[in-house]
């Protein structure tokens, strides 16, 4: 009984490790002095400058992509990481034939298959260059434009 439960233990925090290494950093990652981006896509700015942030996303159907935003001075933003959903288009099927009443074979109704659509989620962030543009103008109500 002693050894199913140290085994029990064992195996537990094996897996327990083994999703902590998996999980994603919460972590902020500097990209220039007083900048920085979290795992969730979040940047704060403590400068004066206007900041362009790019990155790549990797994404759930094993896809990966580039990203940009700006991060306005002394704020925080959240940079729009987005992985396209993929979608495969319905198809038109032609049912069994049929007997029509005066004996004769009549070719089955054509039908539409639905589309289906997979979400395709981000799985990770690497951050890669924050550049400052101070020429980047605001738009109305205080955002970049």
């Amino acid at each position: 009984m002693g050894q199913r439960i140290t085994v029990g233990a064992l195996l537990g925090t094996l897996a327990a490790g083994a999703l902590a290494a998996l999980a994603p950093s919460a972590a902020a990652q500097d990209l220039a002095p007083g900048v920085s981006c979290d795992a969730q896509g979040y940047c704060h700015n403590d400068t004066d400058d206007i900041y362009y942030i790019t990155g790549q996303v990797s994404c759930s159907d094993l896809s990966t992509g580039p990203f940009s935003g700006y991060v306005d001075r002394h704020s925080a933003t959240m940079i729009a990481l987005l992985c396209p959903d993929d979608s495969i288009p319905g198809t038109m099927e032609q049912g069994p034939p049929t007997i029509g009443p005066d004996g004769t074979m009549q070719p089955g109704m054509m039908t539409q298959s639905p589309s289906t659509t997979t979400i395709n989620d981000v799985v990770s962030i690497q951050w890669q260059t924050a550049t400052v543009d101070n020429d980047r103008k605001l738009g109305p109500h205080g955002s970049l434009s």
